[in-house]
């Protein structure tokens, strides 16, 4: 009786023992890939962040505030020269004219009047 007692109690133990090994392996995959999708957000957003700091010292700089300026109001440095590239415009394409029957020219060239 104490044999099948020690038997039923180390089979109900390594029941618990796998289930709760099973239940945590399970937990740590998902949680692993909930950190791999934050950590691959967090260093877009720390490229983005970068990016913008970026494009606001390029906006505080003196030479480029002023290149701006002169390209919104056009304007050019006393030294500077303006070339001007004239877009190519498209070529007209000729459509043909389907010659008509042989039949029909006889007949304008002889019957019709214009």
């Amino acid at each position: 009786m104490i044999t099948l007692f020690k038997k039923g109690f180390f089979i109900f133990l390594s029941v618990f023992l796998i289930y709760s090994l099973v239940k945590n392996i399970l937990d740590f995959a998902k949680k692993t890939a909930f950190y791999r999708a934050y950590d691959q957000e967090f260093e877009e957003e720390r490229e983005k962040n970068k990016k913008l700091k970026s494009e606001l010292m390029k906006s505080q700089d003196y030479y480029m505030v002023e290149k701006n300026i002169r390209e919104k109001l056009q304007l050019l440095k006393e030294d500077e020269v303006d070339i001007l590239i004239a877009r190519p415009s498209p070529t007209p394409t000729i459509i043909p004219i389907p010659p008509s029957s042989p039949i029909k020219q006889w007949y304008e060239l002889f019957v019709s009047k214009k």
